[in-house]
C-alpha cells in the first residue's frame, strides 16, 4: 500500500523535469493527481487561481519550479495562520 505522501512524492518526481523545463525557476505550480493544473508567481496568487477554477487548494500539491525537495520532510501545521490571513 502506498500512503498519500509517497504518492505525492512519486507524482512530483515524475513531473519534475517537465515543470523545470516549462516554468521559470521559483514559479509556483499546482499538481492534481498526475497533472499540472495551474501556475502563478506566488502562493497567494496560485491559491486565488485554484479557487477561481473551483479547486480545493488544500487538496493539491504545490511546488516551485527548479527547486530540489528532500524525499521526506516534517511539516508542522499547528499554531500557524491561514494563507488568507494578513
Amino acid at each position: 500500500m502506498v500512503d498519500d505522501n509517497s504518492q505525492s512524492t512519486t507524482t512530483f518526481e515524475s513531473l519534475k523535469a517537465e515543470i523545470d523545463r516549462r516554468y521559470p525557476h521559483g514559479r509556483f505550480v499546482a499538481i492534481e493527481g498526475d497533472q499540472i493544473v495551474a501556475d502563478a508567481d506566488s502562493v497567494r496568487n496560485l491559491v486565488d487561481k485554484l479557487v477561481k477554477m473551483g479547486k480545493r487548494p488544500q487538496e493539491l500539491q504545490a511546488v516551485q519550479a527548479g527547486v530540489d525537495y528532500p524525499k521526506t520532510a516534517v511539516i508542522l501545521m499547528a499554531g500557524f495562520g491561514r494563507l488568507d490571513d494578513d
